[in-house]
């Protein structure tokens, strides 16, 4: 009887080791897993800033040459546009129905075309 007491706690206490040893190994492994996420995530952030700062740079660029392109050189050196005079008409309540440009004048649009 006394016998069996013993082995009976002798493998509840090697089961225990057993479970302290896997829930460290898990631990362990975890831990790694954060590191390892940790580390991708930093860089995907690095990618992520090099990438904005590419576009930022392109970004400028394009609009820069779009606006030399598709602006600046329908005028000539020195003169800038000017404002088109624009109107608006109320309809029998009062109430605005139209503001736009007079017709003949070329909008934004058509100086872009």
């Amino acid at each position: 009887m006394i016998q069996s007491r013993i082995i009976q706690c002798a493998s509840f206490n090697e089961d225990e080791i057993n479970v302290s040893n896997i829930l460290l190994n898990l631990k362990d492994q975890i831990e790694e897993s954060e590191r390892k996420i940790r580390e991708k995530l930093m860089r995907n952030i690095e990618k992520l800033t090099r990438c904005r700062e590419s576009l930022r740079r392109v970004s400028n660029d394009e609009l820069r040459q779009e606006l030399e392109t598709n602006h600046m050189l329908q005028y000539p050196m020195g003169q800038l546009p000017q404002a088109q005079p624009m109107f608006s008409s109320t309809n029998e309540l009062g109430f605005v129905s139209y503001i736009g440009p007079i017709i003949g004048m070329p909008n934004i649009a058509e100086r872009k075309a």
